[in-house]
């Protein structure tokens, strides 16, 4: 499932009134709409300053695994992997 699948569902269930009630109902949906889209951007700010200080502690030696510290170790190459990962969902998300 993407991000695109769930903000289609995510649509389609605030717009699945039917017939006139739609109308009736629009100011609900923008309130709906405006609190969710205000919670997602809240949560990819969260997402940002998460990957940020993940990326600044993958750096440090001291803080991860013995068996991680040496590019000999698989574990090493995922201190990169994974930062990288999440600034490119975020980065994704963003458009």
């Amino acid at each position: 499932m993407t991000i695109n699948d769930v903000l289609s569902a995510i649509a389609n269930s605030l717009t699945s009134v039917k017939g006139r009630a739609t109308f009736d109902h629009y100011p609900t949906l923008r309130v709906k709409t405006r609190v969710l889209n205000d919670a997602l951007e809240k949560s990819r700010t969260e997402l940002q300053d998460i990957q940020r200080t993940l990326a600044d502690i993958f750096k440090d030696d001291e803080l991860v695994r013995a068996s991680a510290r040496t590019s000999a170790e698989p574990l090493f190459y995922f201190r990169q992997i994974v930062p990288r990962m999440m600034q490119n969902f975020l980065a994704a998300s963003s458009n």
